[in-house]
């Protein structure tokens, strides 16, 4: 008996019989369950800050990540202690799981109990921070403002630690290099003195910016910042880069890192970039530049460029990716073919999007821009994908979730292979062109309310569904029915032109 026939998937949800008395139902968005009774709470995306969501009977649990806490993750639990750790008359500030201090004037450090001198010391010949002479006969203490002019270069030696408290800070116009342990809870500026001679930091050890990096561009003044193999670099706060390159560990704590200017900059990472939950990396350099990551990008906040990138190495992404077309300077985001682009949270792609090495999506991808993917793309079973612009598939392409062609959305498989284990819901245009291959495997789902075509091959042996008043297949091409597969026409034979299918027979 076909219990098809006594329509059980509810909330539009499409029927595919299975054996002799069993049936499996491909749900509509929203829905979830073997009858798709169920409503699907969690596609919403309820849990804000990170937080989890879980479909329970009647509603949806969320499980919140460190610092928030509510039905929704919405409440910042508050960090700051009592009694109150900040004295000196400073006031502690609620951070995301953990607490700050804003220190009074003339204060400084963890909980304000280091005393500003108010002096400055100015580099006058090269040396070691620790060196007497290079100061002019007084080491700063961390109370102290320090300046290194044009022309000097201070070095913290390896196995020395030096801290620039908050009331105090750090100036750089010529070159510091660390190769010991700083920590500067005040903004370090690097000011370069002119366009042709730049400002430098040079990190070999282990750096600590509790308030960001300010830097100079273009004819306010090059300024370079080199983290090296081996250096680890922590940022807090604003951080701005003229020009950055990166060879060692970068952890982008929170707060929002970026160029000082899309005129004049620079990015490349040969090391590991890790953006925190909350953090942002944005790389937007000039038009005539590419700001290329070759090593490791994890990122669990935001990550976005309006200009052009390319991964060369491994970019694993729990946050959210956006691509942002400003519709005069052309964008691109580009996975070479050594990358490898891991996506288990939110991209918005508004500009070209194109993948040559290995592409893998467990979360929400809408393109809106144009997607060719050229190497090896996989649609997990978690896997959302939404078309909005032009996608074109040359590559082998593996969906195990849902791929949807939206309204305003095309998906033309123009010389590669796209198998298709899950649901692929077409309200847009879909279609294969000679020398692409549709593979519907058992299991798997197309339905399409609007014209699709053929010029290459589909292969179903799961469910192909022709449905609405508009779906219609213009097969110029082949279609294989195997046996055990179905394909249902809404209009009958008005709702197929061309090449008749190829049905597999005699069938077991």
């Amino acid at each position: 008996m076909d219990l098809c026939t006594t329509s059980p998937c509810l909330n539009g949800g499409t029927c595919t019989p299975e054996g002799e008395e069993g049936f499996r139902c491909a749900c509509a968005p929203g829905f979830l369950g073997d009858t798709c009774a169920r409503i699907d709470e969690c596609l919403s995306n309820p849990c804000l800050n990170g937080g989890t969501c879980t479909n329970g009977v009647d509603g949806f649990t969320c499980a919140c990540p460190p610092g928030y806490s509510g039905s929704t993750c919405l409440t910042n639990v508050d960090d700051c202690p009592t009694p109150d750790p900040c004295l000196n008359g400073g006031t502690c500030v609620d951070g995301l799981d953990d607490y700050d201090c804003d220190c009074a004037p003339s204060f400084g450090g963890d909980d304000c109990s280091v005393s500003c001198s108010g002096a400055t010391a100015t580099a006058v010949v090269d040396g070691d921070w620790t060196a007497p002479a290079t100061w002019g006969g007084v080491v700063p203490s961390s109370g102290t403002f320090v300046v290194i002019p044009t022309g000097r270069t201070v070095t913290i030696p390896a196995g020395v630690t030096v801290r620039s408290v908050g009331c105090a800070g750090i100036s750089v116009s010529g070159t510091l290099v660390n190769r010991g342990h700083l920590t500067a809870d005040r903004v370090l500026n690097l000011r370069g003195p002119s366009p042709a001679v730049a400002a430098t930091l040079r990190n070999e050890g282990t750096l600590v910016l509790d308030d960001g990096l300010s830097s100079t561009a273009g004819l306010a003044g090059l300024s370079v910042f080199v983290n090296a193999a081996g250096g680890t670099f922590t940022t807090r706060g604003s951080v701005t880069f003229n020009r950055l390159t990166n060879g060692g560990t970068w952890t982008i704590a929170d707060g929002a890192a970026g160029c000082t200017s899309n005129t004049s900059c620079a990015f490349d990472s040969s090391g590991t970039v890790t953006v925190a939950a909350g953090a942002v990396l944005d790389v937007s350099v000039p038009p005539v530049q590419t700001a290329v990551s070759s090593g490791s990008l994890v990122n669990h906040g935001t990550f976005r460029t309006s200009r052009v990138f390319e991964n060369r190495g491994i970019f694993e992404s729990t946050g959210r990716m956006e691509t942002i077309f400003d519709g005069e300077i052309g964008c691109s985001f580009t996975n070479g073919g050594t990358g490898t682009l891991t996506s288990s949270g939110t991209i918005d792609s508004n500009c070209p999007l194109a993948s040559h090495g290995a592409f893998t999506n467990t979360g929400i991808l809408d393109a809106r821009g144009v997607m060719r993917a050229h190497g090896t793309f996989t649609n997990e079973a978690s896997g959302v994908i939404r078309v909005a612009g032009l996608t074109e598939l040359f590559g082998a392409f593996v969906n195990r979730g849902r791929l949807s062609a939206q309204p305003d959305g095309r998906v033309s498989i123009q010389s590669g292979t796209l198998t298709n284990h899950g649901t692929i819901s077409v309200v847009g245009r879909f279609q294969a062109q000679e020398g692409g291959t549709l593979h519907i495997v058992a299991g798997g789902l197309l339905e399409a309310f609007e014209p699709i075509g053929n010029w290459g091959t589909y292969d179903v042996e799961g469910t192909l569904v022709v449905g609405g008043s508009r779906g219609h297949l213009n097969n110029q091409g082949t279609v294989h029915q195997r046996c055990g597969s179905t394909v249902s026409l809404s209009r009958g034979g008005e709702s197929w032109g061309g090449n008749p299918a190829m049905v597999e027979s005699p069938c077991p």
